[in-house]
């Protein structure tokens, strides 16, 4: 079921939801939604919970729900960690499959070192989130094949050196981005499809990818035509990387954009 309105809507109470006690899933998008009491009523039931943006930001440790199966949030932190350890069934996170991928998109993670306990990501996307000038964590996800950053404030990158698994990155928006930042991305040893888009940077700083085994396809935008032709002769007969989701298809990682 999927419940939406503006701010100020009557179904703010939720209280016709009564009338569905088998329900499984629930998508909301209604920005004056504050209390989560009503979810008592599903809390045996409900497998699959959307919470879209709210005014009021919502403790997520206040969900009873223990057979959660999907999970998608946009702009709520609070108490993440919380339920995700009530609901050791969780399979989907945000917009993608859990255990296969995980995005967050908006907000803000105060302890960034817990996305070093989902070891089994192949995806990690993080898109307009807060508190991740540093992805000190990345060690720790030894299968990751795809790392997605998207306008973040990113002030360090570890080396990808030991990333063998990784054969995509996308530093797209990151006005951040540094030399230093080209170099760990390079150090991925079976890395296939680059996208850069945002920083200060110039032809020279992508030189380092120029004897790269693996590196087939890239899309790097450096702000003017005249760099990127320069670049363009740098990496010559570069082809252009995969859409998003068509990579997602040929990796067997479904997106819910």
């Amino acid at each position: 079921m999927r419940v939406y309105g503006a701010a100020g809507s009557a179904l703010e109470d939720l209280d016709f939801l009564r009338w569905f006690p088998s329900l499984t899933r629930l998508s909301i998008d209604l920005p004056g939604l504050g209390d989560l009491g009503f979810l008592e009523k599903f809390s045996g039931n409900l497998e699959y919970l959307n919470i879209d943006r709210t005014v009021t930001r919502i403790d997520l440790a206040r969900i009873p729900a223990r057979g959660l199966r999907g999970l998608r949030l946009v702009n709520h932190e609070r108490g993440l960690q919380s339920l995700l350890q009530a609901n050791q069934s969780l399979r989907s996170l945000a917009l993608w499959k859990y255990r296969a991928a995980l995005a967050l998109t908006l907000g803000s993670v105060r302890d960034r070192s817990a996305l070093g306990d989902f070891e089994r990501l192949r995806l990690l996307v993080l898109r307009g989130v807060r508190g991740f000038e540093e992805l000190d964590f990345l060690p720790r996800l030894k299968v990751l094949e795809w790392l997605w950053v998207e306008t973040v404030k990113l002030h360090t990158l570890p080396s990808l050196r030991k990333h063998r698994s990784l054969v995509r990155v996308d530093l797209d928006g990151i006005r951040t981005l540094r030399p230093d930042m080209i170099v760990a991305v390079s150090e991925a040893p079976n890395l296939t499809e680059l996208v850069v888009n945002g920083g200060r940077l110039t032809p020279a700083d992508f030189g380092i990818l120029t004897g790269h085994p693996t590196l087939l396809a890239t899309r790097i935008s450096l702000g003017s035509l005249r760099r990127n032709d320069e670049l363009a002769r740098l990496l010559p007969n570069q082809q252009q990387p995969r859409t998003h989701s068509d990579f997602a298809r040929s990796s067997g990682i479904e997106l819910a954009i």
